[in-house]
């Protein structure tokens, strides 16, 4: 894979350590009951399969993707808010999950772990107490972090922080109740308690879609400008593919895309977007004309139907296979691996390797042959 590789840093050079954080082949299937039958057989949802992905010290990832693609769960089991069905997570080497159940030689304990990995969710409104104030809901989650600190300690830490995210007077934003806030505020208040944890790591869970679009920006400028201040790396969960772009530039990181529970392309917002190798990045493309890209014309999107299959009965092979309007029958029963063939992005699909089986088989859409023959996407 091109992206880094296990021990580098993001300016490319070997730190010899483990990455900070290392899923492999994750697998999270869920149980869903259907009708009013109890006793009737569940079905199974495969909101995430097979996934690889690394994360290094001070870096940052965006997944995006349609709504069931997996992201939220994706980032979810990343941070170990949900247990995989299979594969493993690690964090600095450690897996997650033994060091949770005390499974084999526990180096980094699951409490230091959770500190270690945050996470700020998509509406503050539930993730505040009402019944709290600002100051008494941070105290809490310092006190978790910081046992030893006494109060005055606490106090200072606390008013120092609020005033690194923008909410000044600190002692007046410090003694509000939630409802005394404005959504802009409460996000605010939420980043606040999860850097006051000194995390590694802080999962941002469609941090800024709840906001004004007028907010969004600032929002987004100051968890960039944050994560220079406390070292932390973010996992980005966004829809939106101008603000994963927005993100992944400024942050020198990547852009992963989602499809119904598979990473099916990874790499700088520059290739993704100039050069996108997998279909379904080019419908994300398609789908954002806040990007200004060069085509006055866009035309129709780029896929043979818009229904999305459901995750309880994936299609076999590519799983984007059908409603890819280049896919042949090869798409239909070999799974693509997540790769690249010219040390740019990775990319789980066929059309990147010329030799490929992929293009001496039979077109399901008749109307793409014209167009493949010129390697047109």
């Amino acid at each position: 894979m091109s992206d880094a590789m296990e021990g580098e840093s993001r300016d490319g050079s070997d730190t010899g350590d483990p990455p900070l954080l290392e899923l492999e082949d994750l697998s999270v299937h869920f149980e869903k009951r259907t009708g009013l039958n109890p006793f009737a057989d569940p079905e199974v949802v495969q909101a995430v399969d097979d996934v690889s992905l690394e994360i290094n010290e001070t870096d940052t990832v965006v997944l995006v993707g349609e709504s069931g693609s997996g992201k939220t769960t994706l980032g979810k089991a990343a941070i170990g808010l949900q247990r995989p069905t299979s594969g493993n997570v690690r964090y600095r080497g450690q897996d997650i999950w033994d060091a949770k159940d005390g499974r084999g030689r526990v180096e980094i304990a699951h409490r230091e772990i959770r500190k270690s990995l945050q996470i700020v969710h998509q509406d503050p409104e539930s993730a505040l107490n009402k019944s709290m104030t600002v100051f008494n809901a941070l105290s809490e989650a310092l006190h978790l972090r910081d046992e030893d600190l006494d109060s005055a300690g606490r106090r200072q830490r606390i008013y120092d922080v609020l005033a690194q995210v923008g909410l000044e007077p600190a002692p007046d934003y410090a003694s509000r109740y939630p409802h005394q806030l404005s959504g802009g505020e409460k996000q605010r208040v939420i980043l606040t308690r999860a850097l006051l944890m000194n995390p590694d790591l802080v999962l941002a869970d469609e941090a800024v879609s709840a906001l004004d679009v007028s907010l969004r920006i600032d929002m987004m400028d100051l968890m960039l400008e944050l994560q220079e201040v406390f070292d932390t790396s973010y996992l980005f969960v966004s829809h939106n593919l101008s603000n994963a772009r927005y993100l992944a530039e400024r942050a020198n990181g990547r852009i992963g895309v989602m499809y119904l529970g598979n990473l099916v392309e990874l790499g700088t917002p520059k290739q993704l977007i100039e050069n996108p190798k997998h279909p379904y990045t080019k419908v994300l493309r398609w789908a954002t004309p806040s990007l200004s890209l060069e085509e006055d014309d866009p035309g129709p999107p780029p896929v043979r139907q818009i229904d999305i299959p459901d995750a309880t009965n994936p299609p076999s092979g590519c799983r984007f296979h059908t409603r890819c309007p280049f896919a042949t029958e090869v798409c239909t029963q070999t799974v693509p691996r997540l790769e690249s063939a010219d040390d740019a992005q990775d990319a789980a699909c066929f059309r990147q390797f010329d030799d490929h089986d992929y293009w001496d088989s039979d077109w399901l859409d008749a109307d793409a042959a014209d167009a493949a023959a010129e390697r047109q996407f």
